[in-house]
């Protein structure tokens, strides 16, 4: 017969194991993405420099062409924050399952947090790190928006 205790036991090893290998995946995935939106508004705006950089392109084009690089600049900005966010949720959530797997774990500067204070703090992280991902695809949405609307109301060439 199985002894209640081992089998709790053995459960809650099974699920501290499962939600640490969840949080790794998502935390990979989150930084991938990340990435990728620098990428994106990063291609964007070289893309933008390098149109600009031609010859003969009327100067108020030029002018207001200009403004599509820097936001797709921001959008490269707002990627690197969301990066920043991904990797400060990681910390607090991990302060938070160390705190909760060793309640009498000795008191660090970090560790003072108790487990629903870090939990929370994790929390508003991963918030602004989704918020991040919108205001980024935004971002580049409408630079591209606005691009498409000079090259339909600007010829290229003088």
């Amino acid at each position: 017969m199985i002894d209640p205790a081992d089998h709790n036991e053995s459960r809650v090893l099974f699920a501290a194991e499962r939600s640490h290998n969840d949080s790794k995946i998502a935390n990979e995935t989150a930084r991938t993405t990340a990435q990728a939106i620098i990428l994106i508004n990063g291609g964007a705006a070289t893309a933008i420099l390098a149109f600009l950089s031609k010859d003969r392109i009327e100067p108020h084009m030029l002018q207001l062409a200009s403004w599509c690089l820097v936001g797709y600049a921001f959008g490269v900005v707002v990627g690197a924050f969301m990066l920043f966010c991904c990797t400060r949720a990681a910390e607090e959530f991990d302060v938070y399952r160390r705190r909760v797997a060793d309640p009498e774990l000795k008191h660090t500067t970090e560790l003072k947090r108790t487990p629903r204070h870090a939990a929370l703090i994790g929390g508003q992280w991963q918030s602004r790190m989704s918020s991040s991902f919108f205001i980024a695809l935004l971002s580049f949405f409408l630079s591209s928006c606005f691009l498409a609307y000079l090259l339909n109301a600007f010829p290229f060439l003088q």
